[in-house]
């Protein structure tokens, strides 16, 4: 499951993600993991795939491993590199990690 990130909500009680159809308010104690992923999307039609990075954050509810992953919110216009959207989810990564230090 993959999700937008619309909000810009993280703080040490709770994190708050919105995507197109769901909205999720987890508390910031709960997140287990967070990793960046590469997806390569084009792949069968052309040699250079676009590449898109993905913060996907896990938890334990109810006994299993639920995981989604956000795509930090694009604000400037312009040429988006792989470059740019590997830095935009490492920004985003990092300060998921910095509030779950202050927890």
């Amino acid at each position: 499951m993959f999700s937008f990130q619309a909000n810009d909500r993280v703080d040490v009680a709770r994190s708050v993600w919105q995507g197109n159809k769901n909205c999720w308010d987890i508390p910031t104690a709960a997140l287990t993991t967070c990793r960046i992923e590469e997806a390569k999307v084009g792949t069968e039609g052309t040699e250079n795939p676009d590449r898109r990075y993905y913060v996907v954050v896990s938890l334990n509810y109810e006994g299993e491993t639920w995981e989604a992953g956000m795509v930090p919110t694009r604000t400037n216009l312009g040429n988006d590199t792989s470059d740019l959207k590997y830095a935009r989810a490492q920004g985003l990564l990092q300060k998921i990690s910095e509030v779950v230090e202050q927890g």
